[in-house]
């Protein structure tokens, strides 16, 4: 199973360390030898406090910016969203810390032997080295059933001298104990963007309770066969062979409703608490019992690929090889499962949903404020939930939508005197709903879009897609999709032309020209539409499924029927707005236009050809470079469209080495040395997005319906894939030899009637949970794919 990465050397930057989480704590560790360093984050420290930012008579512009763009005045119609609408950034995900180890005598000593590794499937690195003749090794993990991150050290030798110190670029506090290190921290009453604004400004601490930030403490304990003393704030270590770290750590935050200033919470002592809890146990029973969690869950899904292969090399030369265009068939592959091995470390239930940087940030200011960026990112961070086979990871989604269900009802009722719910570009552990921009000219192109809650409604659909739970779909999607209905039911309007959609439109990020000016304002675009569209389809479909009548169904069919069609340009290619503008920029890095076909399920390979051939058409003039997070999307794109081996090249495009963090909108995408994906800088959609994408090629789902082997690229002539997920719950196992499909086995998770689709033969399932199905190369080839008994 290709579940390790390795290397041969410390890591020299932070888009070189080794990322590891329990979903809540998250570790970056270096590796070093003389020196090791370890960033730390905890979920909740994020700056801000409670507040909802609606601008004083917002109603009324949005009003006039409708009217203006119904008029045909785009230009007027986005001055007024960015001089009146466009207010306060969303908040920013703060670093906790970072923990220092160092050896003195190692300074100048001949290092030999040196590996540093990572186990994805069981989620626990090691470091080994020889440093002069003194033999180490340390065993570093975060557990998810004790909260706690642990590290041990053994040394072949007595080393004379180590010292431990914690630290954090927050407004902190670090103090020595006993064989213990406290740190205690205090987030930013406000992070500005980075974008917006550096220096002592942007980052600013306010002492009013009602605007203090969230506080947190962390405790080191150490325990070692040498001699612990206080050293300063750290402590200092003499003649040991072995010690070991255990670190907690726990804040005040309590609801996005809930001020941290007010808060009598004991954040101390509940990281304490933690401490204490796993204290009965050793370090080999925490790492036991942390494998053993880890394990059962990526264990879960397995793709192997027979062919060249460099599992022998280091990873980072294997990236490099890659790059320059050597065979390495199991390399997308690593890539998938280093994506599903980072949702498991960062999202589990109870904890915050995954942001731009997932749970792993050690900037002050953050790139992009490692917020929540919710017109491509936040959704596609779960996008591998499902067919990856690790649902119970979206949970942390689905608790952000609900908070947003409530900070985004007030924005629809302050703003747009709707009912439902929307949110706009960025969100944040507070639930920032509005458009964010501070009246900046041109910010419309992001700042105004509320269209979010709409596209995040689309996930729960896509949960009961892959399990039939009618009671998630009663009890918890149905009241999401609900409030995004009526939003739309109430804010679309009627054109010239009869058709009804939200006014004014931008499509995320992209703009175009007219009359001299760039402009992102328009008076529809096409992903808008698409959202409406998929959230009136899933709406009334969730009633249909589950019996029930509501009022205002009926008025979610009208907007449904009188939605936009499509539109072409005269090249024939999908247009991405109401009018086939001259784009600023051919190949920008969204292909917003095409939502309804992945992520979304309004079209089909299936669908009208002069449709599919628009999306063909757009994604040519796009082209196939981009950012990291772009080019997942357009694997994932290619897979929906059967063609497997322009994914796979897509693939290869994705795994192009990335040296440096320097920003590139356009064609810098890539994999890091560690195998974060490279925007660049570092963002975790776009591991996510590839993630997603491996097996997409394999099998793929819509509801009540499973395809196998879409757009099985032709190099892969040989594989074996055991716990593909797919509709209704099914667990599909396959193999392929020769680029045949001579294997299925199929284990039923609902008893909905499920039609499988095998090339040009399908056949419809009605099996009881549990129940399974086999298919040979013999029945493959027959009118009855899966028969009651073996024949």
């Amino acid at each position: 199973m290709e579940m390790k990465m390795n290397y041969l050397q410390p890591a020299s930057q932070w888009v070189e360390a080794l990322p590891q989480g329990n979903g809540r704590l998250g570790v970056m560790s270096f590796g070093g030898v003389e020196e090791e360093r370890l960033t730390l984050n905890e979920d909740t420290l994020w700056s801000g406090y409670p507040g909802d930012h609606i601008i004083p008579d917002s109603f009324l512009h949005v009003q006039k910016a409708e009217k203006l763009i119904l008029e045909g005045k785009a230009e007027e119609a986005q001055r007024e969203l960015e001089a009146h609408l466009l207010g306060d950034w969303s908040e920013s995900y703060e670093p906790l810390g970072e923990l220092l180890l160092s050896f003195p005598d190692f300074t100048g000593q001949a290092v030999s032997c040196y590996q540093r590794n990572l186990n994805l499937l069981d989620g626990v690195s090691e470091v080994s080295f020889t440093a002069g003749e003194t033999p180490c090794r340390r065993t570093l993990f975060v557990s998810h059933p004790h909260q706690v991150f642990c590290l041990k050290m053994n040394a072949g030798n007595p080393i004379p001298l180590a010292r431990v110190h914690l630290s954090s670029l927050l407004r902190s506090q670090t103090a020595a104990e006993g064989s213990e290190i406290i740190l205690t921290v205090r987030c930013p009453s406000c992070a500005l963007p980075s974008y917006y604004r550096t220096g002592p400004e942007a980052v600013t601490y306010d002492d009013a309770p009602e605007k203090t930030g969230i506080s947190a403490t962390a405790v080191l304990r150490v325990d070692t066969d040498g001699r612990i003393v206080r050293d300063g704030s750290g402590l200092r270590l003499e003649q040991f062979t072995w010690f070991e770290l255990r670190l907690a750590s726990r804040s005040n935050f309590e609801s996005f409703d809930r001020f941290p200033g007010l808060s009598a919470v004991d954040h101390a002592a509940l990281a304490r608490h933690d401490l204490d809890a796993a204290g009965d146990l050793t370090f080999e029973e925490l790492l036991r019992e942390h494998r053993e969690d880890f394990s059962a869950l990526m264990s879960l899904q397995e793709i192997r690929l027979d062919g060249d292969s460099r599992e022998d090399l280091p990873t980072d030369r294997r990236l490099r090889r890659y790059s320059a265009g050597e065979k390495d068939d199991s390399l997308p592959v690593l890539l998938y499962q280093f994506g599903r091995y980072l949702l498991l470390s960062a999202s589990r239930p109870g904890t915050q949903a995954m942001n731009l940087q997932g749970i792993w940030s050690a900037d002050l200011q953050p790139i992009w404020s490692s917020n929540y960026t919710t017109n491509i990112n936040t959704e596609m961070n779960y996008w591998p939930a499902e067919i990856c086979n690790l649902p119970g990871c979206s949970q942390p989604l689905f608790d952000l939508v609900d908070k947003l269900s409530v900070t985004g009802g007030k924005v629809a009722g302050e703003l747009f005197r709707a009912r439902g719910a929307t949110t706009n570009h960025n969100t944040d552990l507070w639930g920032h709903a509005t458009p964010v921009g501070m009246h900046g000219r041109g910010n419309a192109v992001f700042g105004w879009w509320p269209m979010a809650y709409g596209w995040l409604s689309a996930h729960l659909f896509e949960h009961f897609i892959y399990t039939g739970d009618r009671a998630f779909l009663r009890d918890r999607a149905l009241p999401v999709l609900r409030n995004a209905a009526l939003f739309f039911i109430d804010t679309v309007s009627e054109d010239d032309e009869g058709c009804l959609t939200l006014r004014p439109a931008t499509s995320p990020e992209n703009t175009f020209l007219l009359n001299g000016e760039c402009l992102s304002v328009s008076s529809a675009s096409t992903m808008t539409d698409e959202i409406i569209r998929e959230v009136m389809t899933e709406y009334l479909t969730s009633l249909e499924i589950l019996g029930l009548s509501e009022e205002d169904a009926p008025a979610a069919r009208r907007v449904l029927e009188k939605l936009p069609p499509l539109r072409f340009g005269a090249d024939g290619r999908l247009l991405e707005w109401a009018v086939d503008y001259e784009e600023s920029d051919p190949q920008h890095r969204h292909i917003s236009p095409v939502y309804g076909l992945f992520p979304g399920h309004l079209r089909t390979v299936d669908s009208d050809p002069r449709i599919l051939e628009g999306i063909r058409k757009l994604l040519a003039r796009r082209g196939d470079g981009g950012t990291g997070w772009s080019l997942g999307w357009k694997v994932n794109v290619q897979a929906r469209l059967h063609d497997g081996d322009h994914a796979l090249k897509l693939l290869r495009r994705q795994l192009q080495v990335v040296e440096t963090s320097e920003m590139d909108l356009h064609n810098g995408g890539g994999t890091y040395l560690n195998l974060f994906c490279a925007h660049p800088p570092y963002q975790i959609d776009g591991n996510m997005a590839a993630s997603s994408g491996v097996p997409r090629l394999l099998i793929d789902s819509a509801l009540d319906e499973i395809t196998l082997l879409p757009a099985l690229p032709s190099s892969w002539k040989n594989l074996t894939a055991r716990g593909l997920r797919g509709a209704n719950g099914y667990t599909v196992d396959l193999r392929v030899r020769d680029g045949k499909l001579t294997d299925v086995k199929l284990v039923s998770g609902c008893n909905r009637p499920t039609r499988v689709r095998v090339g040009n033969r399908e056949q419809v399932l009605t099996l009881a949970p549990g129940e399974t199905r086999l298919a040979t190369e013999k029945t493959l080839n027959s009118d009855l794919l899966f028969p009651e008994k073996d024949q």
